[in-house]
């Protein structure tokens, strides 16, 4: 505790810690998003079950939007639970029969819609992680990761463009389409991660940078405001 608690101090090391964080996080999206994909294009129970969990959490959030948001932000979340309602219908229809038969136009359509869906799942469920474990670590005097409704703005605009990026990547590289094997398909994805990978690490340190900026804007401000899961009724009005 009191290793991290030193190492906090000071704008510098806050922002290159965040920075290695941010770049940490965007390697690891790149990895499990097209992991994701690959599992929901070839296994069938697989994909039902990211089907059904995308079902669950775009009806929640449409719900939640629905009954306790105002006008404010309704439209572009309603919207957002839409597709991922969207995602969770074509994850129940996937078969490999007919999905790499797609025009590639249509088909990056499809595969960018899904990494959204995906992107938007691991990062808002890892950032809850994060600030349980960093509330365990710090004293109550400091200020936690996410402060702001600009960086909660922010982190969902980055893992927005991240998750239909890694898509569009899938896609458009036919990951899958001619593997025959284990090693056929390892070498599809390395292929492809050549793009992805440098692409989640630039962005995720580029997010992290701007997010710690805010985040010391936003405690000189000495604001009250606190994050906390998407789904939390003490936040509702805060997010307007």
């Amino acid at each position: 505790m009191g290793v991290l608690q030193t190492a906090w101090e000071g704008p510098v090391a806050r922002l290159m810690l965040s920075v290695v964080m941010g770049a940490l996080m965007g390697l690891i999206l790149s990895f499990v998003i097209n992991c994701t994909l690959v599992e929901i294009s070839l296994n069938a129970v697989f994909s039902f079950y990211f089907g059904f969990l995308f079902l669950l959490i775009g009806g929640l959030i449409i719900f939640r939007v629905s009954s306790h948001m105002q006008l404010g932000r309704r439209v572009l979340l309603y919207m957002f639970g839409v597709s991922i309602v969207s995602s969770g219908i074509l994850c129940l229809l996937f078969k490999e029969t007919w999905i790499f038969t797609l025009p590639r136009g249509l088909k990056a359509i499809v595969y960018g819609t899904l990494g959204a869906a995906c992107s938007f799942a691991v990062t808002f469920s890892t950032l809850d992680l994060l600030n349980f474990f960093w509330a365990l670590c710090m004293d109550s005097n400091t200020q936690g990761l996410i402060q702001s409704v600009q960086q909660v703005d922010l982190i969902m605009g980055t893992s927005l463009v991240l998750g239909l990026s890694f898509g569009l990547f899938f896609a458009l590289f036919d990951v899958g389409k001619f593997a025959h094997s284990a090693s056929d398909l390892r070498h599809e994805l390395l292929h492809e991660e050549m793009f992805s990978v440098p692409l989640g690490i630039m962005a995720g340190s580029l997010a992290a940078a701007a997010n710690e900026t805010l985040r010391s804007r936003h405690e000189i401000s000495r604001s009250d405001y606190k994050y906390s899961p998407l789904f939390s009724d003490d936040n509702d009005d805060d997010l307007i």
